[in-house]
């Protein structure tokens, strides 16, 4: 297993092959911003009675995979934008029909969301994620629904942010995306990886309530009785930052 570096020291030079198309953003500002800034609405023609097809599973998936591979049990974290439901592919909540609306809180009630449990799966990468200490954080900018809730097992274990917005050009938007990037007097940035927390061994511990992973440790601390995440007398927060 790899250490996550102290603060101040170089990162580690990694041998995996994915490496190569990866770079500290210092070296490539220019040309990702040149990237970002030349970006245009997708022109693949959208036929009438259908949505524009969005596939946040396989993005997810994709960008799971990738640090994995290239940072494993390193701390980083994976940002996702939804601008809408996914209707395509893995993780699919709702079709591309415009008839089809997605579904509404009386659905969910009834346990009748037609495509819940075959996107949940999808989404169960939080497994993978949390194994290799990272994080995601789910920034939606859209004024109808985008899937929280098939994709809550992602931010919700390894402790990451969700922000709802009607639109990515809203102030709550923007304020809370730079809010992320805000770094103190030393300009690091104001986050932590990775942290482990212990339960002393004078007490015993039912579980812990609160955005976390079981370390899967137990002791005579461990407590008969489990309530939240139990079974462990270790825990631990994947991501943590300054309110």
């Amino acid at each position: 297993n790899r250490a996550t570096p102290r603060a101040g020291q170089p990162m580690p030079q990694q041998s995996f092959g994915a490496v190569r198309f990866l770079l500290p953003v210092q070296q490539c500002e220019f040309q990702l911003t040149g990237i970002l800034e030349a970006l245009t609405r997708d022109p693949w023609p959208v036929a009438n009675g259908k949505h524009t097809l969005c596939c946040t599973g396989v993005a997810v998936s994709v960008a799971v995979g990738l640090l994995e591979t290239t940072f494993p049990n390193m701390g980083a974290c994976i940002i996702v934008f939804v601008g809408g439901p996914a209707m395509e592919g893995p993780g699919m909540v709702v079709s591309n029909e415009l008839k089809e609306p997605i579904c509404s809180h009386h659905d969910i009630e009834q346990d009748s969301v037609k495509h819940y449990k075959h996107a949940v799966k999808v989404f169960l990468l939080a497994k993978r994620v949390s194994n290799n200490g990272h994080a995601v954080d789910l920034f939606a900018g859209c004024l109808d629904q985008v899937g929280l809730l098939e994709m809550k097992s992602l931010p919700n274990p390894t402790n990451s942010v969700i922000v709802l917005s009607d639109s990515f050009a809203m102030s709550i938007f923007k304020q809370s995306f730079l809010r992320m990037f805000n770094k103190d007097d030393q300009d690091f940035l104001q986050m932590g990886f990775n942290a482990t927390f212990d339960t002393t061994k004078e007490l015993k511990v039912s579980g812990l309530i609160r955005h976390a992973i079981s370390a899967g440790k137990k002791s005579a601390c461990v407590g008969e009785t489990e309530i939240g995440i139990g079974q462990t007398y270790q825990h631990l927060i994947l991501i943590t930052s300054v309110a």
